[in-house]
Formats: C-alpha cells, sequence, structure tokens
C-alpha cells in the first residue's frame, strides 16, 4: 500500500494529504484516550494470547485425545475459520443495526473460555 501511495503522489502531487500540526500523532495522545477502549484492547490482547496458542496445540490434542488422524484433526480445526468466514458479515451487520457491541464482545468472551474449557474437560474417547 505504501508502495502504491508514493506511485499515486508521484503522479498526482495534489493528492498528497497536508496534515496539520494539531492532526499529527503525538503520544501525549495516547493519555486521552477512554477506559472503555482500553478494556477492548485489553479483551482483544488476552483473546489472541489465547486463541492462537490454543489453536496451535488443537490438532495434537484431537489426534491424541480422541484418535483421528492428523488430517481428520486439520479439517476439525479448519470449522471455526469457516464459520467466521461465512458469518462475520452476518454478525457485523447485525451489531452495527443493534448496537450494543459490549455486551456482543462479553458474550463472544464468555463463549469462547466456555468452548475451550469444555474441549479440555470432555474424556478421551481412547481405551
Amino acid at each position: 500500500m505504501v508502495i502504491l501511495n508514493r506511485k499515486a503522489e508521484k503522479s498526482d502531487p495534489s493528492s498528497k494529504v497536508k496534515l496539520t500540526e494539531e492532526e499529527k500523532f503525538k503520544f501525549s495522545d495516547i493519555a486521552q484516550f477512554k477506559l472503555p477502549f482500553w478494556f477492548l484492547t485489553g479483551s482483544c490482547i488476552f483473546t489472541y494470547m489465547s486463541v492462537f496458542p490454543y489453536y496451535q496445540l488443537a490438532s495434537k490434542m484431537i489426534q491424541m485425545k480422541y484418535g483421528f488422524n492428523e488430517d481428520q484433526a486439520g479439517k476439525l480445526i479448519a470449522i471455526p475459520y469457516y464459520i467466521s468466514a461465512g458469518f462475520s458479515p452476518l454478525f457485523g451487520f447485525t451489531v452495527d443495526k443493534i448496537g450494543r457491541r459490549v455486551i456482543f464482545i462479553t458474550i463472544s468472551s464468555i463463549i469462547l473460555i466456555s468452548a475451550f474449557s469444555l474441549s479440555m474437560l470432555m474424556p478421551s474417547c481412547i481405551d
């Protein structure tokens, strides 16, 4: 994107955006962010810190705990990604219409914690 932007600015110098001193980013601006922003940022950080390691280990866990082969386990792990790809636009549209983003984020965190906990607590199928 940076390369394309530079090419566009060279071909049409009037397209270059000039920022005033007031519009430029300053680290002191961070102090003006309100508490909901920091809660949302923390929620995203903790969610990604739990989701990525889980999905990296989940395939092996499914293979060992339930006796699936590597291919089958990989297909099972892909299901949430397919669901996300299909339903994200629908959920996004719904949340934009309804609002209540904080409630949806809280509910999604509870569902995520429940799903991870259930997957760890379910008994093994291998004798």
